[in-house]
């Protein structure tokens, strides 16, 4: 849907390739939308602007010590069965995900600044 819709928006035709299509109208594949969705939601509850039940889901890793790390927001790894390679709950790839975020997308001063900084980590990642 997202191809069609895209093709509609940039009017090209239907065998021309559809990637350079999206970054040209600087739009996130799916898998890329839903990354933003999660790591928005992880933002929310990092900030304590999400529904309680999220924010208990997300915790600081903190170490006995100081490390440099603390001071880089990084979250608690959360175990995930090792039967799965990749563990879709929320608890396991918000952190996951999270903790692969540049410092600064992660020290946004507001929710706005945070999409803003997220959509261009992502695109530069996506189509570089």
């Amino acid at each position: 849907m997202q191809h069609i819709a895209a093709r509609i928006a940039s009017r090209t035709k239907l065998r021309d390739h559809i990637t350079p299509v999206l970054k040209e109208i600087h739009w996130l594949k799916v898998k890329a939308r839903i990354l933003f969705k999660v790591l928005l939601l992880t933002f929310k509850a990092t900030n304590n602007l999400a529904p309680p039940y999220l924010c208990s889901h997300v915790e600081p890793d903190v170490k006995e010590r100081e490390l440099r790390l603390n001071q880089q927001y990084h979250l608690k790894l959360q175990n995930s069965r090792p039967i799965f390679h990749h563990d879709c709950s929320f608890r396991v790839a918000a952190s996951r995900e999270w903790n692969k975020l540049p410092v600064e997308t992660k020290q946004s001063p507001s929710v706005d600044s945070f999409k803003l900084w997220l959509k261009t980590y992502l695109f530069h990642e996506l189509y570089n």
